[in-house]
């Protein structure tokens, strides 16, 4: 990459060596856009969490972090009816410089990269890659929350809901119980999630 990467990821644990990866294209003034699940969004906890462990170096390093929100997505039912509907994030993609799509089976997690079989394609299309580029980065702050480091180290979500900018503390659309299952769960082996 030279000048852009987005990563489209639902399970996300980059490990140190993935960490360095982002570090040293953010240093050559790559942007590195991530959208991974949230707590909410996430059907495996145990990942979440140790996700979680890296969200704060992610953003250190520069990378443009954005979690999946739960309520993204709206369903009709036959009679017309909306309903809320659950979104959980299960796109597997990555754009690069607006001139390659790799799309596939990988997340960024131990269990993908050393564990699973796994298979994608790298396709070299400028125009495909950079139309997904304009609508996803447009769509993005409708369906996600903008993960961000405060001053004093804490993080905090930004997200668009209907209309009105909103602003969480605290992992949002969670319960006190998933957030204590999530912290809890940190004492999974990280190599097999």
């Amino acid at each position: 990459a030279e000048t852009e990467v987005i990563i489209s990821t639902p399970y996300f644990i980059p490990r140190e060596r993935g960490l360095k990866v982002l570090q040293q294209l953010r240093a050559q003034g790559v942007r590195v856009v991530i959208f991974t699940n949230s707590l909410s969004t996430n059907n495996h906890t145990a990942v979440h969490s140790a996700y979680s462990s890296y969200r704060k170096d992610i953003l250190k390093a520069g990378v443009e972090l954005w979690e999946a929100r739960a309520d993204a997505v709206k369903v009709t039912s036959e009679d017309g009816e909306l309903l809320p509907g659950k979104l959980t994030l299960h796109t597997k993609g990555m754009l690069i410089d607006r001139k390659q799509i790799f799309v596939g089976s990988l997340n960024l997690d131990p269990r993908s990269t050393d564990i699973n079989t796994e298979m994608g394609l790298l396709i070299d299309s400028p125009e495909l890659s950079g139309s997904l580029v304009e609508g996803f980065l447009q769509r993005l702050p409708t369906i996600g929350w903008r993960v961000k480091l405060q001053p004093d180290g804490d993080l905090v979500w930004h997200g668009m809901i209907d209309g009105e900018q909103v602003t969480e503390t605290t992992e949002p659309q969670t319960s006190g119980w998933e957030r204590f299952k999530a912290w809890f769960l940190k004492i999974a082996p990280e190599n097999q999630l």
